[in-house]
């Protein structure tokens, strides 16, 4: 996304839109909020003239339309539109979920001159405006040092506040590139980064701005003790960290990033088939053809290019992608690579609303292990849950079927909790019917016997303490019986909790899930879930392929990126 975009920041100006009324409406909302103006068109002709006439856009934002000769975009030679946009704009966007979905139409739009294919209103505030290299800082006078001497070698400047009032007011004095906290201490209560019920007003305020700010809670606290860290993380923090050489190293990978921004994208006509040509499935035998390590490797090659071989930040990134690369060679046949028949599964989890970034290879089943919404702070999950169910009406369309599951952040999914009921009715009952959502329950596609499950480890029972994020957690009894449900011989299980012991903290995973696991006759032959962003990864027993397809994790890594699913082939038994 965004790949070639100036590394500069761009004044305020005007904006010209090609778009429908109602993403108009959405977007002019941003210009509005990062201080431009938009001037809306719903016709190519309008838009070439305007093109035409007028010199020194800040930018143009165009749909790719679906009227031919009145607003499409992409004509077969190209596109009149966007060729004329680059010579008149400082920054060309196409807006369009099904461009950033599809690789051979973004590299289309790229081709005929966009500078950026985007889906959502952060990606085009970050677009228009280029965060700032200034650093709030709300610490104590010794964390401060270690942020100012961190934020000088890279040359960011540092303003720093000692209480959250000041935080917050100089939140209001431009863009900043990074908010960096630390918890506060009990002596005085105006520098306490959270309040008494859990909420912390300067995280709120700084995941509402746009564009919005990196915010990093720097705690020794909450880097020792997880349930500060998901308190943190629930809040809407991007990172937890306590040294300086942490610091550093998200620096060199904001760095890195910006840099990415202003390269020339790499994306090439045709390098990627859509689901709708193949006649069969690709066969992965080879771990470096496996697409989730084929898009890293692209990434790491895009890297070594902008920032070297010896760049931190390229480092942790080829690291990464070794581990996932080791974790694949270990296992006792390659995840795609049947020759007989078979059923081809694509799992993810843990999009937390960031599921339009996400690459999904072909597949037969597209399967979703919870956290459908990032209901971080005071986010609208309203409006996260239907934009699910957008994007789930849309690759439904690629997919044979679609089967998924809630997660603890999905509360508006949680039938306990009686004040959102109507909500869950409308979406459950504005599904395709070839989507599937389980909730303690079974259903069989395709040939395959799934079973599936919301239920997650009570957090109240064990840590002592409610958080945003508590749907579907359940005390021990309850559990105990949701457990004992899951019935022998299933081709693949769906869980959002891990079972402890896989895939997952000691402190995050279920017990009494892996118990029933051990004592099956006839365990599942695929077990998927998320929940513990920090064990993305596949590991295999004597008689059970796991996967955590938690997404989040592998986002926050490298924001600026995109991510990529598990596909798995579930051999058909004769």
């Amino acid at each position: 996304l965004c790949n070639s975009l100036p590394p500069t920041a761009m004044s305020a100006g005007q904006v010209l839109c090609l778009t429908s009324p109602e993403k108009y409406s959405t977007v002019n909302a941003t210009l509005a909020q990062c201080g431009f103006a938009g001037v809306h068109v719903t016709t190519t002709a309008e838009c070439l003239a305007l093109l035409q006439g007028q010199q020194g856009w800040a930018g143009v934002v165009a749909a790719l339309g679906t009227r031919p000769g009145v607003d499409r975009l992409l004509e077969d030679g190209g596109s009149p539109v966007l060729a004329a946009a680059r010579g008149a704009a400082r920054v060309v966007l196409v807006y369009s979920h099904t461009a950033c979905r599809r690789p051979q139409v973004a590299a289309r739009c790229l081709k005929a001159g966009a500078q950026g294919v985007i889906n959502s209103t952060s990606a085009l505030a970050s677009a228009l405006v280029e965060s700032s290299k200034r650093v709030l800082c709300l610490a104590s006078l010794e964390t401060t040092g270690v942020v100012q001497q961190v934020a000088g070698q890279h040359g960011y400047l540092v303003e720093a506040v000692r209480t959250v009032a000041d935080a917050v007011a100089q939140l209001r004095s431009g863009t900043w590139g990074v908010v960096v906290a630390a918890l506060g201490t009990n002596a005085d209560a105006d520098t306490l980064l959270f309040d008494s019920s859990g909420g912390s007003e300067l995280i709120s305020r700084v995941i509402a701005l746009r564009p919005r700010p990196l915010m990093v809670v720097f705690s020794h606290t909450a880097c020792s003790k997880p349930e500060f860290a998901q308190t943190c993380a629930d809040s809407g923090a991007d990172k937890v960290l306590c040294s300086a050489e942490a610091l550093d190293e998200l620096v060199c990978d904001l760095e890195a990033a910006s840099m990415l921004r202003s390269s020339v994208s790499s994306v090439e006509p045709g390098s990627v088939c859509e689901t709708e040509e193949l006649a069969k499935w690709e066969i992965y035998g080879d771990v470096e053809s496996y697409p989730l390590v084929a898009q890293r490797r692209a990434r790491e090659a895009e890297l070594a290019s902008v920032v070297g071989k010896k760049h931190s930040s390229y480092k942790r990134y080829k690291q990464f992608t070794d581990e996932i690369a080791g974790m694949l060679s270990a296992l006792p046949s390659p995840l795609a690579a049947c020759t007989g028949q078979f059923v081809r599964v694509v799992h993810v989890s843990d999009s937390h609303h960031h599921h339009d970034s996400i690459d999904l290879p072909p597949g037969d089943v597209l399967i979703h292990t919870g956290d459908l919404v990032g209901n971080y702070g005071n986010r609208d999950i309203a409006t996260h849950l239907a934009h699910f169910l957008e994007w789930l009406k849309d690759v439904s369309q690629l997919y044979q079927f679609v089967v998924f599951i809630a997660g603890n952040h999905d509360v508006l999914l949680d039938p306990k909790i009686q004040k959102h009921r109507q909500v869950r009715d409308d979406f459950l009952g504005g599904l395709p019917d070839n989507v599937k959502y389980l909730e303690h329950s079974g259903v069989s596609v395709c040939g395959l016997h799934i079973w599936g499950s919301p239920t997650c480890v009570c957090r109240h029972e064990t840590l002592g303490k409610r958080y945003y994020s508590n749907a579907f957690e359940t005390p021990c009894q309850e559990r105990q019986q949701v457990w004992s449900s899951v019935p022998e011989g299933l081709d693949l299980l769906m869980t959002h909790n891990p079972p402890k012991g896989t895939l997952c903290h000691s402190a995050v995973g279920d017990k009494l899930l892996a118990d029933r696991l051990a004592a099956m006759a006839t365990p599942p032959r695929f077990h998927c879930f998320g929940h513990d962003h920090d064990f993305f990864g596949v590991a295999c027993t004597s008689t059970t392929v796991c996967l955590n397809g938690a997404q989040e994790g592998v986002r926050r890594l490298d924001p600026s990126d995109r991510t990529c699913a598990w596909v798995f082939d579930v051999p058909l038994s004769s």
